[in-house]
């Protein structure tokens, strides 16, 4: 999936969504194994599609500085798991805007231009997975 060499794997069933299916505590087990997926959705591939597209349009040196200064802006929100941070969303997301106060101009408008990619990226590919197949 993600960031990962495109390879067989089998899909653990979750009784979550999105990003919380990822949690091992949300994986369903049937005895003494888990219980298989027999395909990734459509969603998971559309996603999966759009983020590998839209990390891969940037070079090593832009990559580390967008994935420093995300991790620099969730550090200042004090939270310490992924629930921490979604929880208080409110609390949570004042502490992101004023670590985003924080950060030089050049990088701030750095960080919103290539966040704003990742949305155009996102219409577009929704576009082209809704166009109609042609039949030659």
């Amino acid at each position: 999936m993600l960031l990962q060499q495109q390879e067989n794997y089998s899909v653990v069933k979750s009784n979550r969504i999105w990003l919380m299916q990822h949690d091992p505590f949300s994986w369903l087990v049937d005895g003494n194994d888990f219980q298989y997926a027999q395909s990734v959705k459509k969603s998971a591939l559309y996603m999966n599609g759009t983020l590998n597209q839209w990390v891969n349009s940037f070079d090593d040196e832009k990559r580390e500085l967008f994935v420093n200064t995300l991790f620099q802006i969730i550090q200042a929100t004090n939270a310490t798991t992924f629930y921490d941070l979604t929880g208080d969303w409110q609390k949570r997301a004042y502490a992101v805007l004023s670590a985003m106060k924080g950060i030089d101009d050049e990088t701030r408008r750095f960080m919103f231009q290539t966040i704003r990619s990742l949305f155009v990226l996102a219409v577009k590919s929704i576009g082209e997975t809704r166009k109609p197949e042609t039949i030659s």
